[in-house]
């Protein structure tokens, strides 16, 4: 006898189907992770724009307005689906030599970026985190 017989054919078309869909759910992982990647970079650009506004005091002629040193604050913003929010504490590094107090010369900034999962549809809190911590002294290189 020559040729395939019917069960030939079906197992064929089995062993085929296992193998896309496979490739199918591959397929779909690869897109969650580069969109994973795509906002993680989006966020993390987002906190360092923050973070070189704070340093240049808007000295860099990007988009902020002159920030003085003293209206450095803790606050927030919302960009799309991204909420940054910023922490900002005083830092005593110490006396004067002419004076007898502390002086708040440095401050200690903390940017959070954080953004829901574009795949979970139900997630009431956002469930991706970045964050990126500097200090910066009172004293300015722009000034």
């Amino acid at each position: 006898m020559r040729g395939v017989g019917l069960v030939e054919v079906l197992l064929s078309l089995v062993l085929l189907s296992v193998g896309l869909l496979g490739l199918t759910k591959l397929h779909v992982f690869v897109e969650q992770q580069s969109n994973f990647a795509q906002q993680s970079i989006t966020a993390l650009a987002m906190a360092e724009a923050q973070l070189e506004a704070f340093r240049t005091r808007g000295a860099s002629g990007g988009t902020y307005a002159p920030i003085a040193y003293d209206d450095i604050t803790t606050g927030q913003q919302t960009h799309g689906m991204f909420q940054i929010d910023w922490r900002v504490t005083e830092l005593d590094v110490g006396t004067s030599p002419l004076e007898e107090s502390a002086q708040n010369e440095a401050k200690k900034i903390v940017i959070s970026v954080s953004w829901p999962d574009r795949f979970c549809l139900d997630c009431s809190e956002p469930s991706h985190h970045l964050s990126l911590t500097t200090i910066i002294s009172q004293y300015s290189e722009f000034d």
